[in-house]
């Protein structure tokens, strides 16, 4: 009989050694929060873990999730190289290497007799991963940068996929995807009540609960079900930490930082008809806030969070180069490094980001609706 989708992960799990959980581009704190959990319960399990994200930046509300500071924002080397040199009679005497510039020099000295360039084979080596995860990540473009940079790693690794997304491709070898689950916290919370050998202590219950809150918007978002408020009550019951993920999430923000979502929020606009909301940042909004760009990142999700309706979110502002940048999300079918591709997006293509050179703050706004609805339409 065929094993369901938790049994296959757990299996796959247990068989490897050497495994890579990938987080989304700029992962909020469901998919990091989710993915460190499962990085701790396979670490005390005697597994080599890494975790990764394309464009992660520690922010103070991972302060909440454990081990946080060890995600990195750019894939390893994936592969060894193999240098093979038969040693016949000759033996080896010595072996040493040295790094000058940029360039790799290895000399080895025989006992007697030589050597000669022939003779020396180099291949590529093991992969260094034999499981990877992907976190919350609906498709191989939600990697960003981690799918881009080696799509034949992502095709030659088995892939667990693990998502809650209605629009998720299936596109692992084991796809542990809940469409009723409102937070890809919640399926990771509900796997774990299926894994025999793990442990949830103090600190992972609160990352997991603060994953759920994190993407329900406090149990306010339309696909919180009976059974997301169960999952929470038992993570509570474990030890999680309501008091502090509140505080963590929602009381920490700076007095710089809440001036500049206030002043775009204060600016929210919407076309009703098309389902678009955005919002216009100056720089004299930043100077009358106190704050910099790096303070935009919760901008976007305070404006998905008010307009919960809309297909489309973008936050348009003047930067620092004399032209206008821009954050831009999209609920629907609608790709959003398509809609930018010629303003050199990064992201994925449900969040981008992107910059447009020698142009006004308005007639960007009008350029991007102009887009936009024709994409809609189309």
């Amino acid at each position: 009989m065929a094993l369901e989708p938790h049994e296959q992960f757990l299996e796959a799990a247990r068989r490897s050694q050497r495994i890579l959980i990938a987080l989304p581009h700029l992962a909020g704190v469901d998919e990091t929060a989710a993915g460190l959990t499962l990085r701790r319960l396979l670490r005390a399990q005697g597994k080599s873990v890494d975790t990764v994200g394309d464009g992660f930046v520690l922010r103070p509300e991972h302060g909440l999730l454990p081990d946080a500071e060890t995600i990195k924002s750019h894939l390893p080397g994936l592969a060894n190289l193999v240098i093979t040199l038969p040693l016949g009679p000759a033996k080896l005497a010595n072996l040493h290497y040295a790094v000058s510039g940029d360039e790799l020099k290895i000399t080895l000295t025989p006992e007697k007799e030589n050597w000669s360039p022939e003779q020396v084979r180099a291949e590529p080596g093991r992969c260094r991963y034999d499981l990877a995860i992907t976190v919350g990540c609906p498709d191989h473009e939600a990697l960003g940068a981690l799918w881009r940079q080696a799509p034949e790693f992502w095709r030659s690794v088995p892939v667990a996929n693990l998502d809650h997304s209605p629009t998720n491709e299936h596109y692992g070898n084991i796809n542990l995807v809940d469409l009723t689950a409102a937070s890809v916290s919640e399926v990771v919370a509900e796997l774990l009540a299926r894994w025999p050998d793990a442990k949830l202590d103090r600190a992972l219950s609160t990352a997991l609960l603060a994953g759920v809150i994190a993407k329900t918007k406090s149990f306010k978002t339309g696909n919180v079900s009976p059974r997301t408020l169960a999952t929470a009550a038992k993570l509570v019951e474990d030890g999680a930490d309501r008091e502090r993920i509140v505080a963590e999430l929602y009381r920490t923000r700076t007095v710089t930082t809440l001036r500049l979502w206030g002043r775009a929020l204060a600016r929210l606009r919407q076309d009703s008809e098309h389902k678009i909301a955005w919002a216009l940042l100056t720089r004299q909004d930043f100077v009358a806030a106190g704050g910099g760009e790096t303070e935009l990142a919760g901008v976007l999700d305070e404006l998905i969070a008010a307009s919960p309706e809309v297909a489309v979110s973008f936050v348009l502002y003047e930067n620092n180069a004399g032209g206008v940048s821009g954050l831009l999300h999209t609920n629907r079918n609608l790709d959003a490094l398509q809609l930018v591709r010629d303003w050199a997006p990064t992201g994925a293509p449900r969040q981008a980001a992107f910059a447009i050179g020698g142009i006004s703050l308005l007639d960007a706004e009008k350029l991007m609706l102009q887009k936009i609805r024709v994409e809609l339409k189309g």
